[in-house]
């Protein structure tokens, strides 16, 4: 299976940065991933201005995943139960990540969030 087709500079791979989308205000998100040559995604996650310990993307036994239309799946685990999934898709310059955040325990309503390539 082709890793991403959407476009040959389309990797996950590298460090992405932007706004978290959190109830009562945003706060900054750096997320760096790896991208294996069969589609699995991990990495690691930190969260600014709100004093939260580094997490991890695609926690043992659950690795992340992009298709090759570019369509991805990541699991966030911060805590023992803090998770939460990232869902969406890679822009076909491979510079920016679009999708939703899921979790229902946290989030009323389904929150978006767009990352970009640093």
């Amino acid at each position: 299976m082709p890793v991403c087709s959407v476009s040959a500079s389309a990797t996950m791979t590298g460090t992405w940065v932007d706004d978290f989308p959190f109830s009562r205000g945003d706060a900054t998100i750096e997320v760096t991933l790896s991208q294996m040559p069969d589609g699995q995604v991990t990495g690691t996650f930190f969260l600014f201005g709100e004093n939260l310990e580094t997490g991890i993307v695609g926690p043992e036994g659950e690795p992340g995943s992009i298709d090759p239309d570019g369509t991805f799946d990541l699991r966030f685990k911060r805590a023992r139960f803090a998770d939460f999934h990232y869902q969406g898709s890679i822009a076909q310059s491979g510079q920016q990540l679009s999708g939703t955040l899921y979790d229902p325990r946290f989030w009323l309503q389904i929150p978006s969030m767009v990352l970009n390539k640093r």
